[in-house]
């Protein structure tokens, strides 16, 4: 009884340390790549959604920008006649 209760010992010991051992320290190193995978995508989720706000906030001052311009238009444009009108009159 004390030689079969050795030798399943010994198998036991056998499989921990050939078996499962190596199979722990795959599962850990897969899932520590596979974090850092995670979080480098997260990073890069992050970045984007923040260059995507930067983005949009510099493309509405550019249509404000843009909006007061084109609001003077008119105004510029009654001028450069009266300027025309005046310079012909002057030739």
């Amino acid at each position: 009884m004390s030689l079969t209760r050795a030798y399943f010992g010994e198998l036991q010991a056998s499989i921990e340390q050939d078996i499962n051992q190596p199979v722990r320290q795959e599962i850990d190193a897969f899932f520590c790549a596979f974090r850092e995978k995670v979080e480098q995508l997260r990073n890069t989720l992050i970045q984007s959604s923040e260059d995507h706000k930067r983005d949009q906030q510099a493309q509405e001052r550019l249509t404000g920008r843009l909006q007061a311009l084109n609001e003077r238009v008119p105004e510029l444009i009654t001028d450069s006649k009266a300027l025309r009108e005046e310079l012909e009159t002057m030739l």
